[in-house]
């Protein structure tokens, strides 16, 4: 799922850095974890692999049950998440789904959306 198989054989510490996330992702999903916390995920990874990684945690999700926290700034890795919880400077100013928090700002895109809600949080 990982598209790791040409790399198995070589040193993680020799990988670049778009193959150690790969290598570290597919490693927590060894143990079909019920919770899985992906922090900065696709950090090191190009946009096809970016989109290629949020697809399968997707299904991860859905066949396995496992819950996926993500925490990124890149929002449209987030734009089929169930639910989104937006944090300024350590303070939830949001949760609800990505539809909603659209409408809640009255704006075209989560991206905007995000803009948005966090420029008017003035905590």
């Amino acid at each position: 799922m990982m598209e790791i198989e040409d790399i198995l054989k070589q040193p993680v510490k020799k990988l670049s850095g778009g193959n150690q996330r790969r290598v570290e992702i597919a490693r927590a999903l060894l143990n079909e974890p019920k919770l899985l916390l992906l922090d900065e995920a696709s950090v090191g990874l190009d946009a096809a692999a970016r989109r290629r990684l949020v697809k399968h945690m997707r299904l991860i999700g859905e066949s396995q049950g496992t819950a996926i926290l993500w925490a990124t700034h890149i929002v449209n890795e987030v734009e089929d998440a169930d639910r989104i919880i937006i944090l300024n400077k350590g303070t939830i100013i949001c949760a609800d789904t990505p539809a909603a928090l659209i409408e809640l700002s009255k704006t075209n895109s989560l991206s905007d959306a995000y803009i948005s809600l966090v420029s008017n949080d003035q905590s």
